[in-house]
């Protein structure tokens, strides 16, 4: 119990308040590896808080959802099929529109640049920051749609829709660096990855989408000049 409450204080209050301090430094800081060791810091936390919920709670990798809390038969079904569809044509579209319309270039360039302090631009950022992307799906799925979903549904008692909502809103602070709508966005994006979660019954798919979302930073070039423009990701 005492782990429980030590995993959800770490999620709902450490992460949203020490994030601020962690912008900043981004920011300021000269130190030319400052990406590269906030990637690499981050990827351990969410793995030690991960290994944690998988040591104390034993719900399994792939946190199947409980019997009453699955949406069942054919809707789940299809809302898993229609999710894993928008998430590739969306990926595809994006990709082409970029490459293809100049001026949709230069005005995501421009939308993005306020993110220049966090987004990866050399061979060594992109290469942890596809290790951030991957970590991200396995262990926010874990501890965002999995324990702390559960965790509001079976510690405050919330309903089915509520636990969604809260642990959405929850997920949504994690990214404060992405400003007040970036924080809106990702926390859409979690309510829709939670849906997915319920739908199909594990967090096999949502880790999948999630990892998805995130690493398709990297398919856009960065050129010497600067970088590339590059979407709000939702680890």
């Amino acid at each position: 119990m005492l782990t429980r409450s030590l995993l959800a204080a770490f999620l709902i209050l450490v992460i949203p308040i020490t994030d601020p301090w962690t912008t900043r430094w981004l920011k300021r800081s000269t130190d030319p590896a400052k990406k590269v060791k906030a990637y690499a810091s981050t990827v351990v936390l969410l793995w030690l808080a991960s290994f944690a919920v998988w040591s104390s709670e034993r719900p399994g990798f792939l946190y199947r959802a409980r019997h009453g809390d699955v949406v069942k038969g054919l809707t789940g079904n299809n809302f898993v099929i229609g999710c894993a569809i928008g998430v590739i044509a969306a990926l595809l579209v994006q990709v082409v529109l970029i490459r293809k319309k100049p001026k949709l270039a230069a005005a995501a360039k421009k939308q993005m640049k306020k993110f220049d302090f966090f987004l990866p631009f050399t061979a060594r950022e992109r290469a942890w920051f596809a290790v951030v992307s991957v970590t991200a799906g396995i262990c926010e799925e874990t501890l965002y749609r999995g324990f702390l979903f559960h965790y509001f549904r079976d510690v405050w008692h919330l309903g089915l829709l509520l636990a969604v909502v809260a642990s959405s809103v929850v997920f949504g602070l994690a990214h404060g660096y992405q400003g007040i709508s970036g924080m809106v966005g990702t926390g859409v994006i979690g309510g829709v990855l939670a849906l997915i979660y319920l739908a199909a019954g594990s967090l096999l798919a949502p880790m999948i989408f999630h990892a998805l979302i995130d690493l398709r930073i990297l398919i856009f070039p960065v050129p010497d000049a600067g970088p590339e423009p590059l979407p709000v990701v939702a680890e």
